[in-house]
């Protein structure tokens, strides 16, 4: 069966010129380090302190000149410009063939010499906060988290905000999100107000009405908004933390990082650089642009950002009403998205994740349950996979979740929630293989409870093997992960009646299948006879439901005609009460 990778929303900078795609890092084996430093021995002077400083700054400058000279070449960085941002040029790319590759050996010893020489530095200036940056930042990028994270803990500058932000770019570089958000917390706390409007400034990664409307907001009144806007935007409930927060204020970091130090492009840092890593994080990889002899002028580096970043922000009618968010509304990958997150566990893709839905209730909750079943090959048959739905009304409430630990492709969830309005997310993960799905929309208050009496729960499509369920529990152990059939196929639907009265009622039950118009259902005349007005599958049986009993389940079997044609057909159940009343249901499915 085909299905849809995401496509990779992927930035490179060049310096002057050009731009293509790239594959991220991800947080590898760490090596252990020793415990935090401490200051020992006499404290320096200060003409001694201003040396060790400079010579800490001349030995960074040699690394990144000496990395730029190992630089992979490309004869390649010209062509059109998706966005040009001062001195750059964007492009966009899901087709871009270039990989990461590990640094050439004399670039890790380099880097690794550098930094046995800012753990010395740090040793003799713990209050210098170039110095801490420095070490937590080449720790991270030689994926040492946790010597990062030491070197964080050894941060002694007087500016309290900048330590206990390199924690927290520590512990997102560790995985460590819930951690990281407390770090950077803490460091907001420490900040001036106008530091703490920049930092938390979303308006460079929103676009549209969203944007404009947070604009228009004081900074001191951003909170409310701002909260519903990230927690919309956490890329994985699931997973502890929002990482996209923590990712957001790392990018932050990173900039202040490069603002007083050699970049790895060797560019003067600038506005227009701190504008990128806002919006697209740091650079994965780089390489240099092959010149002739003749020419003159600096190296020209190409800068690779993260393939497979989505764009996760919201839109504006996301934030009013999340629960009346639809399937198929968050894109998550515009050809040109404002902004570009990757998170590092789903660096090689994040996938829509096709389902079944239906909804039965139960009094004031109703069960949720969703079939999932991922593309055939998206990983191996034998995956693990973390699984998880999840159902809140809002950011500043509980969340209602049921996770599982499964092998392979497919599974099946089911959740009892409140019978509210719900944003439901459904999630999975598979973390070795470093890909996930999932599918996030709402739940409005029509699906959550019918007005109607009778009730109807939704139409639930299963599999229809040697008996029928009698239970909810095992029709759910039977679910399709599909709404696609294929002609000839045996297809099961279970459904719930609820407040039938009390005493027992003659039902009759019909139900028939149209093929779907461009415009309006039309009947399948062809199948059975011209100018007939009947549909190809017509069914039409009664029984008597039990007298004071609140919830009647059904299942039928149904046999498709074997020369269904291609297409899209309505599965329409009626449901008529001998006092009267009535109530109907519609499914979509799909013949193939």
């Amino acid at each position: 069966m085909s299905h849809t990778l995401t496509i990779f929303a992927a930035v490179a900078i060049v310096t002057g010129t050009s731009i293509s795609d790239g594959r991220p890092v991800h947080t590898a084996a760490v090596t252990q380090r020793s415990e935090p430093h401490t200051t020992v021995g006499t404290p320096p002077t200060a003409a001694d302190s201003q040396q060790v400083l400079k010579e800490a700054r001349r030995r960074q400058v040699k690394f990144e000149e000496l990395r730029r000279r190992y630089l992979p070449r490309t004869t390649s960085s010209s062509g059109p410009c998706d966005e040009r941002i001062g001195r750059y040029c964007l492009r966009h790319s899901d087709d871009d063939d270039w990989e990461e590759a590990p640094d050439p050996p004399a670039v890790q010893a380099a880097r690794n010499s550098l930094i046995v020489y800012l753990d010395s530095a740090a040793r003799r200036l713990p209050g210098d906060g170039w110095i801490a940056g420095q070490r937590v930042r080449y720790y991270v990028e030689a994926r040492q988290p946790l010597a990062a994270l030491a070197a964080a803990a050894d941060c002694r500058a007087h500016e309290l905000s900048w330590c206990h932000a390199l924690a927290g770019y520590a512990r997102h570089a560790a995985r460590e999100y819930p951690e990281s958000e407390r770090a950077f917390e803490t460091a907001l706390a420490h900040m001036s107000e106008e530091q703490q409007c920049e930092w938390t400034d979303l308006s460079r990664i929103l676009e549209g009405d969203l944007r404009g409307r947070y604009r228009r907001v004081p900074c001191a009144e951003r909170d409310s908004l701002q909260r519903r806007i990230l927690w919309l935007a956490d890329p994985y409930f699931s997973v502890p933390g929002n990482e996209l927060r923590t990712e957001h204020f790392s990018r932050h970091v990173y900039s202040r990082l490069l603002r007083h130090s050699e970049a790895p492009e060797g560019d003067r840092w600038g506005n227009d650089l701190h504008r990128f890593f806002l919006r697209y994080g740091w650079p994965v990889g780089w390489e240099r642009v092959s010149t002739t002899i003749t020419q003159a002028g600096p190296v020209g580096v190409v800068s690779h950002y993260g393939r497979g970043a989505h764009y996760f922000l919201p839109e504006a009618q996301f934030v009013d009403e999340p629960s009346g968010v639809r399937q198929d509304d968050w894109k998550l990958d515009p050809r040109r998205p404002p902004a570009g997150h990757s998170p590092a566990y789903t660096v090689s893709a994040l996938e829509p994740l096709p389902h079944e839905l239906a909804i039965f209730r139960r009094g004031d909750s109703a069960v949720v349950v969703v079939a999932y079943r991922l593309a055939d090959d998206s990983m191996p048959n034998d995956a693990e996979v973390e699984a998880a739905l999840i159902a809140v009304r809002s950011e500043r409430e509980p969340w209602n979740v049921t996770r599982e630990h499964l092998l392979g492709r497919e599974g099946r969830l089911a959740l009892t929630v409140p019978a509210v309005p719900q944003l439901m997310s459904l999630e999975v993960l598979a973390v070795n293989e470093e890909r996930g799905a999932r599918a996030r929309y709402g739940l409005p208050a029509a699906r959550m409870h019918s007005p109607a009496s009778p009730r109807l729960s939704d139409l639930l499509l299963t599999y229809a093997i040697d008996s029928l369920p009698d239970t909810l529990e095992e029709a759910i152990a039977t679910a399709r992960t599909s709404n696609e059939v294929i002609p000839g196929e045996r297809l099961g639907l279970f459904w719930e009646l609820y407040d039938v009265g009390p005493r027992a009622e003659v039902l009759t039950t019909s139900l028939s299948i149209a093929k779907q118009g461009k415009n309006i259902f039309r009947r399948v005349v062809q199948l059975v006879g011209i100018g007939s007005d009947k549909p190809p599958v017509s069914l039409r049986w009664q029984d008597v439901s039990s007298a004071g009993q609140g919830m009647y389940p059904r299942a039928v079997a149904v046999d498709l005609p074997g020369n269904l044609s291609r297409g899209r057909y309505v599965l329409r159940l009626n449901l008529h009460l001998s006092d009267g009343r009535q109530a109907a249901l519609a499914k979509q499915i799909v013949v193939r």
